[in-house]
């Protein structure tokens, strides 16, 4: 029964890739430019008119859009994303060669972004009405607001500049990945603070809490066996979402921090209209945020068996 759940989410996730990889190819094939254009104006300006018509013509440029998209998704199913128009690598070997700096940056903006929600959001319910509430809500509030590159800006105006406690540039691998990273996690540790703390006074609430105190169970073990418990299904629902959102938003965070990674790729290729290294990185990305879903969905019915049912 398990097994036919993982196979409808896969299924209903084909189509939504589908649809993903026809606007990401139909609106990057406007963008003004090509790679014949590109490719003619790295010679010099000196390729003649006949020269650049078989050019485009070797590319493909020339073909109907439906044909270059069908061409294109016909080979990233397979894996090949293309070459770089500027270095003529395979797209494939570069995002492999960008990943593990941006899953690095991801994964730890998460694990901080789920200490720092978790507890605020913990501490914010069951201190609700206090200030101890008001004011683990309003950081949460002022993480959510402050715009990533200005947020990053800043960290690195205290901690770099000021203190001089963490390296712009330098330093070991993980001095260089905090900042990045808690830039990455403030933003989403509000979001999640608020959720968990809604949660929570929302099972405060309910009959059970009230039967599981009447019996005699310590506060204690009613927060953590009956109230946490049913309360992170929907916190496990936000934080497999924001993971995929995570990697959007390190296309911000690298460039702020001049940082390796797919986000910077993307960035640099979009510059320099390098249009098959933009049209893979984002294709990826995509990927990654449908298969953070179907794990969100699995989790969801390891959590809560009726989920289970209804699915299947």
């Amino acid at each position: 029964m398990f097994f036919r759940v993982i196979v409808k989410r896969l299924a209903q996730a084909v189509p939504v890739f589908l649809g993903i990889s026809i606007l990401v190819f139909f609106m990057l094939s406007y963008i003004p430019g090509n790679a014949a254009d590109i490719l003619a104006l790295e010679g010099g300006g000196s390729v003649s008119g006949e020269e650049l018509q078989k050019l485009r013509e070797q590319l493909g440029i020339n073909d109907p859009v439906w044909q270059q998209y069908w061409r294109f998704f016909t080979k990233a199913v397979r894996g090949d994303l293309g070459r770089s128009i500027r270095t003529n690598q395979p797209v494939t070997k570069m995002l492999m060669e960008n990943l593990p700096s941006t899953i690095q940056l991801a994964a730890t903006s998460m694990v901080l972004a789920v200490i720092i929600g978790l507890t605020l959001g913990i501490i914010a319910g069951i201190k609700h009405g206090t200030w101890i509430d008001s004011g683990s809500m309003v950081v949460a509030l002022l993480g959510w607001s402050m715009p990533q590159f200005w947020l990053g800006l800043v960290l690195m105006l205290v901690f770099s500049i000021k203190l001089k406690v963490l390296p712009i540039t330098g330093g070991t691998e993980w001095q260089r990945l905090i900042l990045p990273a808690l830039t990455l996690a403030l933003g989403f540790a509000g979001i999640i603070a608020r959720l968990v703390r809604t949660e929570i006074l929302e099972e405060l609430r309910k009959e059970y809490v009230r039967t599981a105190r009447s019996k005699g169970l310590k506060e204690s073990a009613v927060l953590i066996i009956h109230v946490l418990r049913n309360s992170m299904i929907s916190v496990v629902t936000i934080i497999g979402l924001q993971f995929g959102r995570m990697l959007g938003g390190a296309v911000i965070v690298e460039s702020v921090f001049a940082r390796q990674g797919v986000g910077r790729m993307a960035i640099d290729a979009l510059i320099d209209r390098d249009m098959p290294v933009v049209q893979g990185a984002v294709l990826f990305l995509a990927l990654v945020f449908l298969l953070s879903n179907l794990l969100v969905d699995i989790t969801y019915s390891l959590l809560d068996p009726r989920i289970r049912i209804q699915s299947e």
